[in-house]
C-alpha cells in the first residue's frame, strides 16, 4: 500500500476544518481532490515512527484511522505516479532512493530491502 508521508518523528499533526496542519501550518496538498470529512485531535509523531495519509482522504485507511507508523516498515519511495494523466511523474521526480530518502528537508532512513515479501510485511504489521 502506498501512503504520502505527512509528518516526520516530533511534529504534531491534526486536521481541523477538512485541512491537515502540521506544527500548526495548513498544508497546501494540490493532490487532494477534496477537504477531508473527518476531524483529528492534535496528535504528536513518536520517534521512529511517521504519519501517512493517502491522497484519497476520506476513503482512505491511513494514520488517521491506525496512528503512526514505525519507520522500520517503510519500503521505499515510489516508482511513478500514473494518476492523474495531467500529473505523471517518473522515478527522477523523487527525492530519493534506495536506504534513505529525503522527506521535508530532512533525511529518513528506510531501514528495510525493498525485495521483502509482502506477506512478511503485513505480519510485521499485524
Amino acid at each position: 500500500m502506498i501512503k504520502r508521508v505527512v509528518a516526520l518523528p516530533g511534529d504534531e499533526v491534526r486536521v481541523r476544518g477538512g485541512r491537515l496542519h502540521v506544527n500548526g501550518c495548513a498544508q497546501q496538498e494540490p493532490y487532494v481532490a477534496r477537504r477531508m470529512g473527518y476531524r483529528l485531535g492534535t496528535k504528536r509523531v513518536p520517534d521512529g515512527h511517521v504519519f501517512v495519509l493517502g491522497d484519497n482522504r476520506d476513503a482512505s485507511c491511513d494514520s488517521h484511522v491506525w496512528g503512526s507508523l514505525s519507520q522500520s516498515l517503510l519500503i521505499g519511495v515510489p516508482l511513478c505516479t500514473y494518476w492523474p494523466p495531467s500529473r505523471v511523474r517518473r522515478r527522477r521526480a523523487y527525492s530519493g532512493s534506495g536506504a534513505s530518502t529525503t522527506l521535508f528537508g530532512r533525511r529518513l532512513s528506510l531501514s528495510r530491502s525493498r525485495r521483502q515479501p509482502a506477506s512478511q510485511a503485513r505480519d510485521e504489521m499485524n
